[in-house]
């Protein structure tokens, strides 16, 4: 079953529910989108195991495997408004890389 959180802007946070398994909810705690889902998933009583993504960032097989799961474009896993992202200048670097590249 998906469900939706609630969003802010054209990002759209989703989260796959399965019977059994602990949602993992990865999240930066100074962002409002993030704190809008932790308080829908809060409020719909749903489990989960809460990952600040500074202290604790997915591995390279964790963001493997999600991206493969996803069906979506690799480039929806970074956060393109971030500092990190700019101060890369990963927007001009991400269309030569490859995707091992880019999920390391």
């Amino acid at each position: 079953m998906l469900k939706k959180a609630p969003t802010s802007g054209s990002l759209t946070p989703f989260f796959s529910i399965r019977l059994c398994k602990m949602i993992t909810f990865l999240c930066y705690p100074r962002c409002t989108t993030c704190q809008k889902a932790q308080k829908w998933l809060d409020e719909k009583q749903i489990a989960y195991e809460f990952r600040d993504i500074k202290t604790d960032n997915p591995t390279f097989d964790e963001l493997a495997a999600w991206h493969q799961t996803s069906g979506l474009p690799l480039k929806k896993f970074f956060n393109t408004s971030g500092l990190l992202y700019k101060s890369m200048d990963l927007k001009n670097k991400l269309p030569a890389m490859n995707e091992e590249e880019m999920l390391k």
